[in-house]
């Protein structure tokens, strides 16, 4: 795949998915996916679709490919979830939520509402329990992405990787392992952690996040960018480059 490597190949966001749509249109999506017809290549996105973009095919079932975009594959992280929508159904989940709104409506000082709102974080963390964290990962993981092609786009090489998410062993462990929480040092995070049944420990570098989605100003009403904050769940995928070599054969290169 040929991107320009002055700088100018930086894109984020919309940019970048539109490049690679127009990449994916230009003949590579027949090569990729088997395609024989006509089809279209379509931006999806949004709040209504868990895909990126959508390749549609007349009388058959769409193409769906989620992009995840990083500076480096070897650093950082991305998002499976990020989402409020899920707060009210997990007590754990929905008393943190109370309490994030409590803390905006106080009036305390941002320093105290920065310590409250991570009280509120760990305490959350210590109360959810291994079927909390299942039903998490199979709504919000497992169920939105079970068919999903993945491409990760990788800035710092000028690379596409594309894979199955069924083809994770990610996936398998979400179906069939019990997941649980070491939370370590951390006090508005932990790593998920998964026991298979013969009591071998698996670890994929998942982990959730317990947080606000707009910050504490946000949640005191001080932010000029955004009016309000809320309770909001992130489930990030940590060691993308390790994530990426445990596919073998199953991973494409674009």
């Amino acid at each position: 795949m040929s991107y320009k490597t002055d700088g100018s190949s930086h894109y984020t966001g919309i940019q970048s998915e539109k490049h690679l749509r127009e990449y994916l249109a230009s003949g590579v999506a027949e090569k990729l996916y088997g395609l024989t017809g006509d089809y279209s290549v379509i931006k999806r996105g949004g709040t209504l679709y868990k895909q990126d973009i959508e390749i549609v095919r007349k009388d058959q079932d769409p193409i769906l490919i989620s992009v995840k975009k990083k500076e480096n594959k070897e650093t950082g992280s991305f998002d499976w979830v990020n989402t409020t929508n899920l707060i009210s159904k997990i007590p754990a989940l929905n008393k943190f939520s109370k309490r994030v709104k409590e803390i905006g409506e106080s009036g305390v000082s941002y320093g105290q509402a920065y310590i409250d709102r991570k009280q509120a974080s760990l305490d959350c963390l210590s109360c959810l329990t291994s079927k909390d964290i299942k039903t998490i990962l199979k709504r919000e993981v497992l169920d939105k992405n079970t068919n999903m092609r993945i491409m990760i786009r990788d800035l710092f090489t000028n690379t596409v990787w594309e894979f199955g998410f069924n083809d994770l062993p990610l996936y398998r462990s979400i179906k069939y392992d019990t997941p649980y929480l070491d939370i370590g040092r951390g006090t508005e995070s932990s790593k998920i952690m998964f026991r298979r049944k013969n009591g071998t420990i698996v670890d994929h570098n998942l982990r959730i996040r317990i947080v606000d989605n707009n910050g504490i100003s946000a949640l005191l009403g001080l932010s000029k960018s955004n009016k309000s904050s809320i309770a909001c769940i992130k489930i990030q995928q940590e060691n993308v480059g390790e994530l990426i070599e445990s596919l073998g054969n199953k991973k494409r290169k674009l």
